[in-house]
C-alpha cells in the first residue's frame, strides 16, 4: 500500500480517543507507523519520562525493547508481549490495512504484579536517580492482569484498523474524484480545439458544457441553453418540427442500447440565435454521467446539393424544350 497509516488517519481526533480509552483503562498507549514514528501516544508513565528515557544507557533498554516487539511483528506474530530490562512489561499488535502491515499498536510501561521494590532501588543507585523521587513513579506504575492484555491489544488494533480503512475509503474516494475532474478538464481541453460543435449534458438535462464551435456555429451560451429543454424551444421554435424533433429524439433514444449507447446521426434544421437556420446531423453517445452530443455542420453539403438539384432540373426542362431529338451518350457510346 503507497499510504502510511498518518496519511489515513485524523491525528487529532485519534489522539482525543486514545487519550479516553487509556484514562479509562489506566495505561498508556501509542500507535507508530513502521519508520519509527510515534503517531499517537497517551499516558506515557513518569516512570518512563522522567526516568527510563533520560539516562543513555536505560534509553538504550527502552529502544531494545521497541524494537523486539516490532522485530516480532514484522515477522508475522500478530501479539507480542516482553518484559524490557527497566522492569516495565510492554506488549504490541500489528495494524493491518489491505492484508499490509503499516504500523503498530503499543501498550505498556505497565506492571504484571505489585513491583519488586529492592529491584528499583538498586537501579536508581545504578543510574543516579533520586530514589524517593524514582520509588514514587514505580508506585505510579499501574499493575494490569495479564490475561486482560489481549483484549485490550484486540480492541485498539481494531480500532486502529477501522480508523486506517474509513481513512483509506475516503482517500482513494478523493483521489478518484480528483482524477475524474483531472480527466474532464483536459477532456475539455481536447473538445475546445474540435472543429465540430460539442455540448455535455449531465444529470436533468443540464447542459453543462458547449465548446467554443458550438457557441459560434449557433450563438447560444450555457446561459442561453441551461437545460435541454430549453435547447429544443430555441433550435426549434416551429411547434410542428419541435414535436418531430422530439418523437425522432425519444426514439433515438429506445434503440440507443441496442447501438451501443450511440444515438444518430440524424439530420436536424437548427435555429440559431440570429434567425438563421443550420443543417447539422447530430450524434450522441450515452457516457456514465450524461450525454455527449456532436453537431456537424452541413449546411453548406445541403445548398450544393440543392443547387445541383436546381442545375440538373434547369438542364431537363432546357434539353425538354428543344423541338429536335435530343441524346446524350457517354464516352462508351451508352446512352444517358
Amino acid at each position: 500500500m503507497k499510504y502510511l497509516l498518518g496519511d489515513l488517519v485524523d491525528v487529532k481526533r485519534c489522539q482525543d480517543l486514545l487519550d479516553s480509552f487509556c484514562s479509562a483503562v489506566g495505561i498508556a498507549a501509542a500507535i507508530i507507523d513502521l519508520e519509527g514514528k510515534v503517531l499517537i501516544g497517551s499516558r506515557w508513565q513518569r516512570f518512563c519520562t522522567h526516568f527510563s528515557r533520560v539516562n543513555p544507557i536505560t534509553y538504550e533498554r527502552c529502544i531494545e525493547s521497541d524494537t523486539r516487539l516490532a522485530n516480532e511483528l514484522l515477522s508475522g506474530k500478530r501479539f507480542s508481549i516482553y518484559r524490557c530490562k527497566n522492569g516495565l512489561v510492554d506488549s504490541a499488535s500489528p495494524i493491518i490495512i489491505e492484508n499490509e502491515h503499516v504500523a503498530n499498536v503499543f501498550v505498556g510501561q505497565f506492571l504484571l504484579e505489585p513491583p519488586d521494590l529492592d529491584f528499583f532501588r538498586k537501579q536508581a543507585a545504578e543510574f543516579g536517580f533520586d530514589e524517593a523521587d524514582y520509588l514514587a513513579a514505580v508506585r505510579e506504575i499501574p499493575i494490569v492482569q495479564e490475561e486482560k492484555i489481549p483484549s485490550i491489544m484486540q480492541f485498539l488494533t481494531s480500532f486502529a484498523e477501522m480508523l486506517g480503512t474509513m481513512g483509506l475509503d475516503h482517500l482513494v474516494k478523493a483521489e478518484t474524484e480528483q482524477a475524474l475532474r483531472e480527466n474532464e478538464e483536459k477532456l475539455r481541453r481536447v473538445l475546445s480545439i474540435m472543429p465540430l460543435a460539442v455540448s455535455w449534458s449531465g444529470e436533468n438535462d443540464c447542459v453543462e458544457y458547449v465548446n467554443p464551435r458550438f457557441q459560434d456555429l449557433f450563438g447560444y451560451s450555457l446561459a442561453d441553453i441551461p437545460t435541454l429543454q430549453h435547447w429544443y424551444a430555441r433550435a426549434y421554435p416551429d411547434p410542428a418540427y419541435n414535436k418531430r424533433a422530439l418523437v425522432h429524439w425519444k426514439a433515438d433514444t429506445v434503440a440507443a442500447p441496442q447501438k451501443d449507447g450511440i444515438i444518430g446521426p440524424r439530420e436536424y434544421i437548427v435555429t440559431c440565435a440570429n434567425g438563421r437556420e443550420r443543417h447539422v446531423e447530430i450524434t450522441a453517445t450515452f457516457l456514465e454521467k450524461g450525454i455527449l452530443a456532436v453537431f456537424n455542420d452541413i449546411t453548406d453539403r445541403k445548398q450544393t446539393e440543392e443547387a445541383l438539384r436546381e442545375s440538373e432540373l434547369q438542364k431537363r426542362i432546357i434539353l425538354d424544350s428543344i423541338p429536335d431529338m435530343v441524346w446524350m451518350k457517354d464516352r462508351d457510346s451508352r446512352y444517358i
